[in-house]
């Protein structure tokens, strides 16, 4: 119970928005969710995805993985719109794409914010029940505070499933273990199979590793279209 104390003085006192603090947290020490806190939020970017017709808006997020490098989903990208992130001065910029997986639902690009990051530590493996973190636009708070467990591990698809669903804006964040390691990338919900439960599901590290390290090499082949925005 002091644990479960501590991380939402924590918490309370070192964000502006937060989710509740609840019972999943209880066996970690308020230093490791710190941790966990802290990384996220040095790895996060704010994006917004804007219809160039309509005017509609909508949010998601993306994950810096190293200096000027960051990672989201792909189904943040929508026809006749521009997806922009927001620099240090809270200016809007149009992203740079520099490589897709449609099959993993993963978008590389070059970013304006992380001079200077470290290249991100991707977990090696991990435990279902373990805790998981992340840091997000989730329902366009620009910083939301999350935690999962792992309900499942990796499937065929290479999606791990979380004990709760996602929330929209968090799509493309990155799920980090309480050591700051990357576990996944958020990427959305599904129906489990016995169709009585809904679970977030997180692209695995294995697949999201191997992503950031073809796509971020000097080596990268893509070349995004002209009419990219």
């Amino acid at each position: 119970m002091k644990n479960l104390l501590a991380i939402a003085a924590f918490l309370t006192i070192g964000c502006s928005t937060v989710a509740a603090v609840e019972p999943v947290n209880v066996a970690a020490s308020a230093c490791d969710v710190c941790v966990a806190l802290e990384t996220a939020k040095s790895r996060y970017v704010a994006l917004t995805t804007t219809n160039l017709r309509t005017g509609k808006t909508s949010v998601a997020t993306a994950f810096l993985v190293g200096s000027h490098r960051a990672i989201s989903n792909f189904h943040v990208l929508a026809a006749d719109s521009v997806t922009t992130e927001k620099n240090a001065q809270g200016e809007s910029v149009a992203i740079h794409i520099v490589g897709i997986s449609t099959q993993f639902d993963l978008i590389a690009f070059e970013s304006v914010n992380g001079e200077g990051l470290a290249p991100v530590v991707f977990a090696d493996k991990f435990d279902v029940g373990e805790v998981g973190a992340n840091w997000s636009n989730a329902e366009r708070n620009d910083g939301f505070f999350r935690t999962y467990r792992i309900a499942k591990g990796e499937d065929k698809s290479k999606h791990i499933a979380l004990d709760r669903p996602t929330l929209p804006g968090e799509s493309g964040s990155g799920l980090l273990n309480l050591r700051g390691e990357a576990v996944g990338v958020i990427d959305g919900c599904a129906m489990g199979a016995e169709g009585d439960r809904l679970y977030g599901l997180a692209v695995s590290a294995s697949v999201v590793k191997k992503f950031v390290e073809v796509n971020f090499s000097d080596k990268n082949p893509y070349d995004p279209p002209a009419t990219e925005p």
